[in-house]
């Protein structure tokens, strides 16, 4: 984007271009937060929704992008970014510690076993284990009276 010849000049300046702004405490410019990351100029977007994560960071001067893309609930995108780029530059790099591995034994596992439901625009969908339902979550909502409307 800012390499190639799809925006103008003058475009590429109004996207990495700060802007004050009242209710953002980082120097924003049309949708992109524009700063430093050890002395080296970056400008970054990101972003979550329903699942999802993002970042983006491009170093203008070293002409590197980095762009993370997740749909696994939760995870750091910006610092996974952030580490990726910084291997790319052949900077040291400290990986996050690794999530310990579980194991359960039968018994415990069927403590896991429930029934879960999403409720969405009046109806249900559920999915069972042949268990009761689980304490995390509400059971089924009853079948509304014939003729009823929600």
């Amino acid at each position: 984007m800012f390499e190639g010849s799809l925006l103008s000049k003058e475009s590429k300046k109004a996207l990495s271009t700060p802007q004050v702004l009242a209710y953002h405490d980082q120097p924003y410019s049309y949708g992109l937060t524009v700063g430093q990351d050890e002395g080296k100029p970056l400008i970054q977007h990101g972003g979550s929704v329903s699942g999802f994560q993002s970042s983006m960071m491009y170093f203008p001067e070293q002409k590197l992008s980095v762009v993370v893309l997740g749909n696994v609930g939760y995870f750091p995108a910006d610092e996974l970014a952030l580490n990726l780029a910084h291997a790319a530059l052949g900077e040291a790099v400290t990986l996050p510690a690794v999530r310990p591995s579980l194991t359960l034994t039968p018994e415990q596992f069927k403590k896991t076993e429930g029934t879960t439901s999403l409720r969405e625009q009046n109806s249900a969908s559920s999915s069972s284990r042949k268990t009761e339902t689980s304490p995390c979550c509400p059971p089924e909502a009853p079948p509304l009276p014939a003729g009823r409307k929600p």
